[in-house]
C-alpha cells in the first residue's frame, strides 16, 4: 500500500532568509513585502475613573468618553 507523506510548508521568512547566501540576504536587495509591518502605537495610559473632577462639566465629559 501507499503510505501518507505528510508535507510542512509552513516556514517562517526569518528562517528563509537564513537559507540565503550572505549576500543574498541584505534588507535593501529584498522586496519591500517582505518587511515586517510597523508595531502599533503604545496605547494612551488608562486613567483610573476617580481622577476625573466629576464637579466640572469638562471633567464629566470626559469621564464619560473614558467609560
Amino acid at each position: 500500500g501507499q503510505g501518507a507523506i505528510a508535507i510542512n510548508a509552513y516556514a517562517a521568512m526569518s528562517d528563509l532568509l537564513m537559507t540565503l547566501p550572505e549576500e543574498e540576504g541584505q534588507a535593501e536587495i529584498l522586496p519591500p513585502f517582505y518587511a515586517l509591518p510597523e508595531p502599533p502605537p503604545e496605547p494612551d495610559p488608562i486613567l483610573p475613573l476617580n481622577a476625573y473632577n466629576l464637579s466640572q462639566l469638562e471633567g464629566r465629559f470626559a469621564f464619560l468618553r473614558a467609560l
